[in-house]
């Protein structure tokens, strides 16, 4: 093989490679389910539903990945977002603001509210009037004025409760307020984890003579900082349209802006580009305080998720016993009915609200297939359904949807830690080959050639090189990946091919950043190691505690409990223990693989930052079954041997 075949060779994107295994593993997937129903009047619930869920589950869920990887080709290298050009259109008559503005007490009302919203539409960055913003609410308002008369009529005819419909206006009239302050919110928490790389950016660009107003400019459009890339639309807005300064620019944006961080770093570049300061000096301070800043967010995140994990945990795990408790006593179903379809979902929505609330955002670029992961898992249900009818079919749907919607995320998270792990060691070399003489492109083509890193990084770092040589500047020669901090690498080096600049002290500055947010992000992922060990174990405990009970109130039911003491109804002081039903039973296993589920996705979310990580909810859901089948046995023996050694007792006495 020759080396130009070699090197092709090696810039091919990975994919899975062993799709003839994952076919095998369908096939043998098949006969256990074949066996498994044959087997069906023999053993129920043993060994061959167990093979038939986690063979066809898995099996057939590989094997689809497979097929949806190689067909979607989900690999490193993703295409540029694709930007339509825009059409003439022609202009609509706006028919709710012509109506607003035609009715004089409609139109004052409208003015008057819209005179009190415009300072806090402009903290909220819409640009839109103020006027037509509030006519659409004013008209809406006068519409919900038809429920007052309607709520009456329906509370005399039909219930009561049915006046609060004429309280419809209230919500009506506050909802522009709430919709302004949403946007407010979210223009403030959207760019806080983008601040600290777009400064360092900034500070890399001053030091080459480009000040902050154009270093917004020119991230317009290149999809790195997409958020901040609105605000310096405004910013190009107020300069290009109405003719601001950019220092006054700058300065108004940190006046309307809701974010005290960006607020305060605008103040602050504007009075020392006023007054003459040392501009590059102020940006590599705060780059400092942003980094310092970001690392104590992620060190926040940290102990704020273990003990969210360990509220999660507890409401995983000691509610469920809870519910189960009262359930088998009181012989009441419905309580793990509403368990099952109602409170285990809201706590998993709960703790995921909670989880990205305190989460620091990453913007890594993972896609998978729902249609398929869909297919898969009603193909697994209705087939391992015909064969056992009970829990086990929730249990294969889940198992195969999870892992052919999470075998493409788990493979493209790999590549993305690979990549990331390569690109200080990168810019270690880049800092080098700087010191040598070489440019940055001349550099980028000299380590394509010579450098090894990793496979996938190697492949990366080719084809940039290949474009290079082909006379195309950095900044075209650009691929996007799925890192977002190997996309934000790679524009801050275009550019500073772009401006001229890049001296050694500016590259190793920008390797030290990148080095400490790998470091924060491996920190963080191994201090969750715990988290994820209690969600493999809660299926276990909750199972072996549920199998105990079961065991223990049907011995007490029956009166073989304590060597054949009968506590059923002590006298005239006792209670009455209810009946464990096969209802009961049947719930209490759906109840186990709803919390393994709801479980995993919290902690997918806690610890790779993104509830697209379904692996895990396979594996938790297959030690759920392996529990359910074998540790509620374990349970039952425990109980046996326990009343078997008071049995003995009891006679010995």
């Amino acid at each position: 093989m020759s080396a130009g075949e070699k090197k092709k060779k090696e810039s091919k994107p990975l994919a899975i490679s062993v799709r003839w295994l994952y076919v095998a593993d369908t096939i043998v997937g098949v006969i256990f389910a074949l066996l498994g129903y044959a087997l069906r009047s023999i053993v129920v619930l043993g060994l061959p539903g167990l093979l038939t869920v986690v063979f066809m589950g898995f099996g057939l869920g590989v094997a689809l990945a497979s097929a949806v990887y190689t067909r979607e080709n989900y690999s490193i290298f993703i295409a540029p977002p694709v930007r339509k050009k825009p059409k003439a259109e022609k202009v609509k008559k706006d028919t709710i603001n012509n109506f607003v503005h035609a009715h004089k007490r409609l139109d004052e009302l409208t003015k008057r509210r819209s005179k009190e919203i415009e300072p806090r539409i402009l903290e909220a960055g819409m640009t839109l009037s103020p006027y037509k913003f509030m006519s659409t609410y004013t008209f809406a308002l006068l519409v919900s004025f038809v429920s007052v008369p309607i709520g009456f009529a329906l509370a005399y005819i039909i219930s009561p409760y049915l006046a609060l419909l004429a309280l419809l206006p209230l919500p009506v009239y506050l909802l522009p307020n709430l919709v302004i302050a949403s946007n407010k919110g979210d223009r403030k928490r959207h760019i806080e984890d983008e601040l600290p790389f777009f400064v360092a950016y900034a500070s890399v660009m001053q030091s080459v003579g480009v000040n902050l107003y154009n270093a917004f400019v020119r991230i317009i459009g290149r999809g790195v900082f997409a958020n901040l890339e609105r605000e310096a639309l405004l910013l190009r807005r107020n300069v290009e349209f109405f003719f601001k300064a950019p220092s006054e620019a700058l300065a108004e944006l940190g006046r309307l802006h809701p974010n005290q961080n960006l607020k305060g770093l605008l103040y602050g570049y504007t009075a020392q580009w006023l007054s003459g300061g040392d501009i590059a000096h102020y940006l590599e301070l705060k780059s400092d305080d942003f980094l310092k800043e970001l690392q104590y967010r992620w060190q926040k995140y940290t102990n704020s998720a273990s003990d969210m994990g360990e509220m999660l945990v507890s409401l995983f795990f000691v509610l469920p016993v809870l519910i189960l408790t009262s359930a088998m006593v009181t012989s009441d179903a419905n309580m793990l009915g509403v368990m099952v379809i109602a409170i285990i979902p809201l706590i998993v929505v709960l703790g995921i609200v909670m989880v990205s609330n305190a989460q620091p955002k990453t913007y890594d670029k993972l896609d998978s297939n729902y249609l398929y992961a869909i297919i898969a898992g009603a193909v697994v249900f209705v087939a391992v359904f015909v064969i056992t009818r009970n829990y086990l079919a929730v249990a294969g749907g889940v198992i195969a949807a999870s892992v052919v919607y999470g075998m493409p995320i788990l493979e493209q998270q790999r590549e993305i830690n690979k990549i990331e792990s390569a690109l200080p060691q990168f810019m270690r070399d880049m800092t080098e080959y700087k010191k040598l003489g070489y440019d940055l492109i001349g550099a980028i083509i000299k380590i394509a050639n010579e450098n090894d890193y990793n496979s996938i990084f190697n492949a990366y770092i080719r084809r940039v090189a290949a474009r290079l040589k082909m006379g195309f500047s950095l900044k075209e020669s650009i691929v996007r990946t799925r890192s977002w901090l190997t996309n934000t690498s790679f524009f801050l080096l275009s550019e500073l091919a772009e401006s001229g600049g890049g001296t050694p002290a500016i590259l190793e500055n920008i390797t030290n950043f990148i080095v400490s947010v790998n470091r924060v992000k491996a920190e963080t992922k191994s201090s969750m190691r715990i988290y994820e060990f209690l969600t493999y174990f809660t299926p276990v405990g909750l199972a072996f505690v549920a199998g105990i009970m079961v065991t223990v109130m049907t011995s007490l039911m029956t009166g073989n409990m304590f060597g054949g003491a009968n506590l059923v109804g002590l006298g005239t002081g006792g209670f009455a223990l209810g009946h464990i039903t096969s209802a009961t039973t049947t719930l209490v296993n759906y109840l186990i693989i709803m919390v393994a589920v709801g479980m995993s996705i919290v902690a997918g979310k806690a610890i790779d930052f993104t509830v697209k990580s379904t692996v895990r909810v396979a594996i938790v859901t297959i030690i759920a079954v392996v529990s359910i089948l074998l540790v509620g046995g374990v349970a039952n023996s425990l109980v046996h041997s326990f009343n078997f050694f008071a049995l003995l007792l009891k006679c010995n006495i």
